[in-house]
C-alpha cells in the first residue's frame, strides 16, 4: 500500500512522515520541492496473538510506503504540476490539516485550508485532462473505439474539474473507467485520508478544529484520523522499552502509524489477511 501526504506548507508533513516511520527529522529536507519517501512497518498485534497458537519461523508485518509531497501553494499549479508526479502513482492520499493555534492571531481554519488544497488539485487534474482530450477527440474522429471511450470519460470529468469539484465526488464510474483514470493519474480521483494535525495538549480533549476537519472529511466521502505529529515525532526518538510507558502516560495505547494505516485500508476498501 502506498500513500502520498500532502498538505498546506508548514501544516507537520514531513515531521509525520519521520514519526511514521521511524525517521530521525534531520535525515529528511523539508520545504523543497523534492518528496521524501519513506517505508514504515504497520504494528498488528493480532500477529502475536496468532504466533500463540500457530508457531512460525518468523512475523513479517505488512509495510505502508509513504511519499510526503512539497507543500502545496495557492496559484502555483502550473509550477508544481511535476512535483505532484509521485502522488499520481500512489493508491491513496493523507491530507494533513493544521488544528494547533500558532499564536493569538494564527488560529486554524481547516475548512479554509482544504478548500485551498483541493482547488489546488483539481486545477492540476483539470490541465492533465485538458492536455490529453484533444488527441483522443481526433483519434475518436478517425474510428478509434477505444479513444472513443477516453473521450468521453474526458468530456464528462472537464466540465466537473471547471466547476471545483474533485473526480471522487462525482458519478459512479465503472472499472474502465477507474482504470483509465488510473492511467492518467487522476490526483482528485483518489480517496483521502485526513490527518488531523493537533497539539499535544488537545490529546484525549475535545479540538474544535479537529471536530471541524472530522466532519468534513464525513461529508466529502473520506476518512478522518488525528495526532499529534510532534509528539509522535519525539516519541519515535526513545529507545523501544521508553515507548510503551511514554505511550500510556498519554492515553495512548500504540504509535500513529497503526490507527493511520488501518484508517487508509478503510478509504481504500481493503482487507487485511494473514498467511
Amino acid at each position: 500500500m502506498e500513500a502520498g501526504i500532502i498538505g498546506l506548507p508548514g501544516v507537520g508533513k514531513t515531521t509525520l512522515l519521520g514519526s511514521l516511520a521511524g525517521l530521525d527529522p534531520a535525515s529528511l529536507h523539508g520545504g523543497g520541492r523534492r518528496p521524501n519517501v519513506a517505508v514504515a512497518a504497520i504494528p498488528d498485534p493480532r500477529l502475536a496473538q496468532i504466533e500463540a497458537h500457530l508457531e512460525t519461523g518468523r512475523i513479517v508485518e505488512a509495510t505502508l510506503r509513504l511519499v510526503d509531497l512539497p507543500g502545496l501553494q495557492e496559484g502555483e499549479t502550473k509550477a508544481l504540476n511535476a512535483c505532484l508526479a509521485p502522488a499520481r502513482e500512489v493508491d491513496a492520499l493523507c491530507h494533513v490539516v493544521r488544528c494547533w493555534r500558532g499564536g493569538e492571531l494564527d488560529a486554524p481554519d481547516p475548512g479554509r485550508d482544504v478548500d485551498t488544497l483541493d482547488t489546488e488539485l483539481v486545477l492540476a487534474d483539470l490541465a492533465v485532462a485538458e492536455g490529453i482530450v484533444d488527441g483522443a477527440r481526433r483519434a475518436a474522429r478517425a474510428g478509434d473505439a477505444e479513444a472513443a471511450q477516453r473521450a468521453s470519460l474526458l468530456d464528462r470529468i472537464i466540465p466537473s474539474l471547471e466547476e471545483g469539484r474533485p473526480i471522487r465526488s462525482m458519478e459512479s464510474w465503472s472499472e474502465a473507467d477507474r482504470a483509465w483514470l488510473r492511467s492518467w493519474g487522476m490526483i482528485t480521483a483518489k480517496p483521502v485520508l485526513h490527518v488531523a494535525n493537533i497539539d499535544e495538549s488537545d490529546l484525549g480533549s475535545a479540538c474544535p478544529a479537529a471536530n471541524a476537519v472530522d466532519a468534513l472529511s464525513r461529508k466529502r466521502g473520506g476518512g478522518c484520523v488525528r495526532l499529534s505529529a510532534k509528539l509522535e515525532a519525539e516519541i519515535t526518538q526513545l529507545d523501544a522499552e521508553d515507548r510503551g510507558p511514554m505511550l500510556a502516560s498519554i492515553g495512548l495505547d500504540e504509535p500513529a502509524v497503526g490507527p493511520l494505516a488501518r484508517a487508509l485500508l478503510g478509504v481504500l476498501g481493503c482487507m487485511t489477511f494473514y498467511t
